[in-house]
């Protein structure tokens, strides 16, 4: 029978804010261990062989959940923001790193998948007016996995996604709302990319005295790339 999961975790946190300067930095540290991991136990026939009753031919993979130790996981995130004045918006800037270590058994063996990452983003935000509001941001991960006895599924990889987001109430209550957001994934070992744009636009008129309803034509993914 498996045992419960128990999870034990610590973490730290800073923030520092001058509201004269609207400028503000937060740190936090996290660290998790797991206690009875529920991983996989994999067993990759070499011969034809009887397994709990059942025959199973030569390199076939029979899988089961197993109780493992040594599971623990930690990261780190530091951001900075402060005012843009030429431009009369905010930006901040935030980056971390993190620490996956995930065990498995395999043939009775046991493997530990080791993941490294690094992540990197800024926002840009406006605070122009209650008629004009844009958001722009970008985020990068870059991901490195380590098998201990399966170095074929090694991998390295990076995601990437930048977003615009427009709002704009330009006459009388007529307003436009543009979204465009583009992503890309690539696989550098095992050559894989994935990239598409989605682009979401909406046109209206707010109603009522005080402009709380609103009547809109809404068009989603205008350039049909969605892969999701």
């Amino acid at each position: 029978l498996l045992k419960q999961e128990v999870r034990h975790f610590a973490m730290s946190r800073f923030s520092r804010s001058n509201k004269d300067k609207t400028s503000t930095l937060f740190g936090m540290l996290f660290y998790q261990k797991t206690l009875n991991y529920i991983g996989t136990s994999t067993l990759v026939a070499g011969s034809d062989t009887i397994i709990n009753g059942q025959f199973v031919n030569r390199g076939t993979q029979f899988s089961m959940p197993f109780n493992l130790d040594g599971a623990w996981n930690g990261r780190a995130l530091v951001s900075v923001g402060f005012p843009v004045k030429q431009l009369k918006s905010n930006l901040n800037f935030n980056t971390g790193l993190s620490y996956n270590r995930l065990p498995g058994l395999i043939n009775s063996k046991t493997n530990y998948s080791n993941t490294y990452g690094i992540n990197l983003g800024a926002v840009l935000s406006s605070n122009i007016s209650e008629k004009i509001d844009f958001t722009i941001t970008y985020n990068i991960n870059y991901n490195l996995v380590e098998n201990t006895i399966q170095p074929q599924l090694n991998n390295n990889y990076f995601f990437q996604i930048g977003s615009l987001q427009f709002n704009w109430e330009f006459w009388k209550g007529f307003f436009v709302q543009n979204s465009v957001t583009s992503q890309n994934y690539n696989g550098i070992s095992v050559a894989i990319s994935d990239q598409y744009t989605l682009w979401n636009l909406n046109l209206g008129k707010k109603v009522f005295k005080k402009k709380n309803g609103e009547i809109k034509l809404s068009c989603y993914d205008i350039l049909d790339e969605n892969r999701s």
